[in-house]
């Protein structure tokens, strides 16, 4: 649900989030709802403002339970080291929060559960965003750790991967929870979420991978000097084999070799995504020769 929109930014809140909302305010607790609220916010502008220092411009904040997710006009998941920035920006800014509201606390005695309230909110948010599951800012380091190593396909399905399976974890404990008498309806909430937003994350993974292709067009011209990683493969094997080799941050060279291992011929990155864009990505690679 769409909040407001203000500098061309939309702010809009999850239903999963407005229910906990509601539950919350309705327990008598809109103090706290506020606080949090806060937090989450801050949260997420600390992510637009280091999107910003790398010139990209936020378009969306949506609020959900413990966290939110900021979307940007560009999509950061195409270069892992803008994506470990912007990712580690709301937790790092949710933990210096925490600090403060921490060593306030000690100061200001009137305003001491308030503050130790805001202090323990903090490190939660914190905690709860550095988990490796997709789309928490710990799920987008993980992706881009392991995207220099596998590339974005590869990365984006391991992250979301894990983060069902901890997802999962965290239901049988909410089911066990119940069974043991203690009902958590934050845990089964946030267990949604993730679900949600891990199969989410999953199916956009072909949208990323063409939206990676189209990008990798020209970046040695853009970059100037990339490190050169080679390839080498058979002349029938499918180009999709190779476009889902292809590391971010890297130039490949792809060597065609004969069933002796001879070199047939060298193509540059630019010319095998040439190709899959004229001939369809499941051409034998020795037709691009």
């Amino acid at each position: 649900m769409t909040l407001a929109k203000a500098f061309g930014v939309r702010i809009a809140v999850s239903n999963i989030f407005l229910v906990l909302l509601l539950v919350y305010i309705w327990a008598g607790l809109a103090l706290e709802v506020l606080i949090v609220f806060a937090i989450v916010v801050i949260h997420e502008l600390s992510h637009a403002f280091v999107a910003h220092r790398f010139g990209i411009e936020l378009t969306e904040v949506e609020l959900l339970p413990f966290g939110g997710v900021a979307r940007f006009a560009e999509l950061i998941e195409l270069d892992p080291a803008t994506e470990v920035a912007v990712a580690a920006a709301g937790p790092a800014s949710s933990i210096l929060l925490g600090l403060v509201a921490h060593l306030a606390s000690m100061g200001l005695g009137q305003f001491k559960d308030v503050l130790r309230f805001a202090a323990d909110s903090s490190f939660m948010v914190a905690a709860f965003n550095i988990l490796p599951i997709l789309p928490l800012d710990g799920g987008r380091i993980l992706r881009a750790w392991l995207g220099y190593r596998l590339g974005l396909k590869d990365a984006t399905i391991a992250a979301s991967n894990l983060g069902l399976a901890l997802a999962l974890l965290l239901g049988v404990f909410s089911l066990a929870a119940l069974f043991y008498g203690w009902l958590n309806l934050t845990a089964f909430f946030v267990f949604l979420f993730l679900c949600y937003a891990t199969i989410r994350e999953r199916h956009a993974v072909p949208y990323l991978h063409s939206r990676q292709l189209v990008r990798k067009m020209g970046e040695l011209k853009r970059r100037r000097v990339m490190e050169v990683v080679s390839l080498a493969v058979m002349p029938d094997t499918p180009v999709k084999a190779v476009l889902d080799r292809l590391l971010p941050g890297r130039y490949h060279l792809v060597f065609v070799l004969d069933g002796s291992g001879a070199t047939i011929g060298v193509l540059p990155e630019d010319a095998v995504i040439a190709g899959a864009v004229k001939y369809g990505i499941h051409v034998e690679i020795g037709r691009l020769l």
